[in-house]
């Protein structure tokens, strides 16, 4: 499938998201990147946008891939998508 990025535009209308050079799959596993980052393209209060790359040395916990949420980036899971979020429980 390839890489992946996710956009999101809150309520608020912030704009943020993540990339993922890696195809998502099923695997319950953490996955390494040294390419996947974390950005904002719209931040409120007129704060600049920012890239927030992998911290060094956690490369291996870049992005998790999980069949019972969406994408999900850092070791702290500092951005998923869960499901009922997603739509996809009730």
């Amino acid at each position: 499938k390839g890489a992946t990025i996710v956009v999101v535009k809150d309520e608020g209308g912030n704009v943020f998201g993540g990339y993922s050079d890696i195809s998502w799959s099923s695997s319950c596993a953490y996955k390494s990147s040294k390419e996947a980052f974390l950005f904002s393209l719209k931040r409120g209060g007129g704060l600049p946008a920012v890239k927030m790359s992998i911290k060094k040395g956690y490369e291996q916990y870049a992005v998790v891939h999980n069949s019972g949420c969406g994408p999900t980036f850092g070791n702290a899971w500092s951005l998923e998508f869960a499901n009922h979020i997603l739509g996809t429980n009730p």
